[in-house]
């Protein structure tokens, strides 16, 4: 288990270090930066998730709506998820949260 726990926290360090290496101010569209880092981030939050959707895959949306109820300035708010009516609502938050530099 703690070899998972470093290769995961290891693919984020060297996603981000290739991410800023690039010098390039725009990293997220320009090398795909958002799309890996959402990739990474989101299998660091599935990893540690404990409840599971009705396919048995992770389902990390109870722990984000549980963290933005117990501390709001750790999680943004949640709401713009359920407009977006998409079917993974953790991995859109993931994804919004890193867009907008408001993932804690």
């Amino acid at each position: 288990m703690d070899d998972l726990y470093q290769q995961l926290l290891h693919q984020l360090k060297t996603t981000v270090e290739g991410l800023l290496a690039s010098q390039v101010t725009n990293v997220w569209h320009v090398y795909g930066g958002l799309n890996r880092l959402h990739n990474v981030v989101s299998k660091i939050f599935k990893n540690g998730c404990k409840t599971f959707g009705q396919e048995g895959e992770p389902d990390c949306w109870v722990f984000i709506q549980g963290l933005s109820w117990l501390q709001p300035s750790l999680a943004a708010s949640p709401t713009f998820v359920s407009e977006s009516g998409g079917r993974d609502k953790a991995a859109t938050w993931i994804y919004k949260s890193l867009e907008s530099h408001t993932l804690s």
